[in-house]
């Protein structure tokens, strides 16, 4: 075999490795957009994952509030109701106090 056939052999075996090299950046090249779009999945339900995790802490903290001021209103309301019933007793005896005074000074 002279030279000239082993440099066509050898430019051969390069071309075919050149193809292939070709074909697999092609496949490369064309798997990105896939990678990218998965990627682009992984982060979405992450963020999802993430934010259903936060919408329940915030309901569970709603929640508590919500009791918490349920209870506060309700002791509230019965101081309220105890002290409506003494300033109706002050009110009542203040009344009865004024009625005797306007009769005594009518008399």
């Amino acid at each position: 075999m002279s030279k000239l056939e082993e440099l066509r052999i050898e430019e051969d075996r390069a071309q075919i490795e050149l193809e292939k090299a070709e074909k697999e950046a092609q496949r490369i090249r064309l798997s990105i957009p896939e990678l990218i779009e998965e990627e682009s999945r992984k982060r979405e339900n992450k963020l999802k994952e993430f934010a259903q995790r936060e919408k329940a802490q915030i309901e569970e903290i709603t929640s508590e509030l919500a009791t918490g001021l349920g209870n506060e209103t309700e002791k509230k309301l019965k101081e309220l109701a105890e002290n409506s019933e003494i300033l109706e007793k002050a009110a009542t005896e203040y009344l009865k106090k004024y009625i005797l005074k306007s009769g005594a000074l009518a008399e």
